[in-house]
């Protein structure tokens, strides 16, 4: 931008000489001044083409924090989901079907219930549990996202102690 705008300014340009004439036996001393008429005039589409540079370099800086946010805001959301997914299944869903579990195995012990029952009920589990996993698996995902976006670590340090 300011090579654009020093552009506008007319250049001023002198020489200096001192020139010999063979003819007369005689010595010269020359001088010229030149001033570039309408240089500002010139100037102006180098100006206007800088400034719009200069514009669209903060609209695509403007553009790539929208992207960063909007990518901190989905990446947080699948956290937050994958994270409550866990607490779901730790909670609710693998303790029932521990229950249901347990009661399928008495139940099969006693007789009351054939070994395909109990053996399906274990399966779910197993599947539940899996699925237990990729969600947290997914949470850790979307975790080290946000820290490499943010560059900000966001798991406490396990040797730190709340005192009493």
């Amino acid at each position: 931008m300011r090579l654009a705008r020093s552009q506008a300014r007319p250049d001023l340009d002198w020489q200096v000489g001192v020139r010999r004439l063979e003819a007369n036996d005689a010595t010269a001393l020359l001088g010229s001044v030149s001033l570039a008429l309408g240089s500002a005039a010139r100037a102006q589409p180098e100006i206007r083409a800088a400034e719009a540079e200069l514009s669209l370099l903060d609209i695509e800086r403007q553009s790539q924090a929208l992207t960063l946010y909007t990518t901190l805001a989905d990446a947080h959301g699948r956290y937050r989901a994958a994270q409550l997914e866990v607490a779901r299944m730790r909670s609710d869903v693998l303790p029932a079907l521990a229950r249901a579990d347990a009661a399928a195995e008495r139940a099969y012990r006693a007789g009351a219930t054939s070994y395909l029952d109990w053996a399906q009920l274990q399966a779910q589990r197993s599947d539940a549990r899996q699925q237990q996993l990729a969600a947290a698996l997914e949470a850790q995902t979307a975790l080290i996202e946000i820290q490499r976006l943010t560059g900000q670590p966001f798991v406490a340090d396990s040797t730190a102690q709340v005192g009493p």
